[in-house]
């Protein structure tokens, strides 16, 4: 996992921008620098996580958990992965809901 911050002179919010692979063995690590960078940025935080690739459960969880405190300093979370692999992992398939269907009537 690589991280960018990105502070530009004309902009006064700090832009973090997040490439490679998040996964158990970096989640942790990854929601305490982000924690930390809210507190010091302030509000108005963005983080860019659409390169970067959510490796398992961990990932996903410290995502989720990143964006609520994110958002509640003010900042926001980009991300447009929809890994659909990822989805299925972590997504059981769902049942059908309709129920047993009516057999053949009685002869």
């Amino acid at each position: 996992m690589e991280i960018r911050l990105e502070l530009d002179a004309g902009v006064s919010a700090l832009h973090v921008v997040v490439t490679g692979r998040l996964d158990v063995h970096n989640a942790a690590a990854f929601q305490q620098l982000m924690r930390h960078l809210q507190h010091a940025g302030g509000s108005g935080l963005s983080c860019d996580i659409r390169s970067t690739v959510l490796g398992d459960g961990a990932a996903r969880s410290v995502v989720e958990s990143v964006r609520r405190h994110t958002e509640e300093f003010g900042g926001v979370i980009i991300d447009t992965n929809t890994d659909d692999a990822f989805e299925a992992l972590v997504t059981p398939p769902v049942d059908d809901v309709t129920g047993p269907q009516p057999g053949p009537p009685p002869a």
